[in-house]
């Protein structure tokens, strides 16, 4: 099993998914004749529209001072955030849980969400730099060998 695979399945575990503890990594299975790797379409792909038919789908201009995202909380994360936090990371909502904790993660719990967070949206720079605070505020937690391999593979 890869590094990568057992990580994530750590995530799932400290999350606390419910069944993640007695069930196995999903296995995948390679291709057969009855499942080839490549499948046709069952039906066929619908041509773009030429670019000078109009298109009902037109995205409408967007106004990206208004789509700007609030401002970030400030101060500790309380317990209601933090749960929030866990729920967003139970649905895979990675920028829920970034917009949560980044700037305000200070406990093992906090950093290690924030970590895999940003290992999921693939900030890669912004993970290295969570898990080298981590590992040097928390020397001892059990997620520190694995926090090392990864700072040693994506660190610069």
């Amino acid at each position: 099993m890869s590094t990568r695979v057992r990580l994530l399945w750590s995530m799932l575990l400290l999350l606390g998914c419910s069944g993640a503890e007695e069930a196995a990594p999903p296995a995948v299975d390679p291709p057969t004749e009855e499942t080839p790797a490549t499948a046709t379409p069952a039906e066929p792909i619908a041509e773009a529209p030429e670019p000078d038919e109009p298109s009902d789908t037109e995205a409408a201009p967007v106004d990206h001072e208004a789509a700007a995202p609030a401002e970030a909380p400030s101060g500790p994360v309380t317990e209601a955030e933090l749960e929030e936090a866990r729920q967003c990371a139970g649905r895979m909502d990675n920028d829920c849980v970034i917009r949560i904790l980044e700037g305000r993660a200070d406990s093992a719990l906090e950093r290690a969400l924030l970590i895999d967070a940003y290992f999921a949206a693939t900030r890669m720079d912004d993970m290295v730099r969570e898990m080298r605070v981590f590992v040097d505020r928390y020397p001892d937690d059990e997620r520190v060998p694995t926090y090392r391999d990864y700072i040693q593979m994506f660190g610069q």
